[in-house]
């Protein structure tokens, strides 16, 4: 899926919309799950995520632009992504929660 870094404690992570290893956060509302994605390789450059994982373990404010979230809540409306996305949610080993579409965010898988 690509690299992605936590919207909460900025420690990097294997896919945009699972469970931070480091904190235990996942992607519960749409604003998260638009900043989870723009705190991705989906949306942001890795010389980004670099700064935006820096910013947030230092308690600074995040740098990422509005229109880069603007553009991962357009995106995750996109089917195509949203097929990838599940596609990609459960691979050997991850046992983490996930978002999906077709669950409540509030039952873990």
């Amino acid at each position: 899926m690509g690299m992605a870094i936590c919207f909460k404690c900025g420690s990097a992570k294997s896919g945009a919309l699972v469970a931070c290893r480091g904190c235990g956060a996942a992607p519960q509302t749409d604003n998260e799950y638009a900043a989870s994605l723009a705190l991705s390789e989906h949306v942001s450059s890795k010389e980004q995520l670099t700064q935006y994982s820096h910013e947030l373990r230092n308690g600074e404010r995040l740098s990422v632009p509005r229109k880069a979230l603007a553009e991962a809540l357009d995106a995750l409306k996109d089917p195509q992504l949203l097929a990838m996305l599940r596609a990609c949610m459960f691979r050997p080993g991850q046992n983490g929660r996930v978002w999906s579409p077709m669950r409540r965010p509030d039952r873990p898988v």
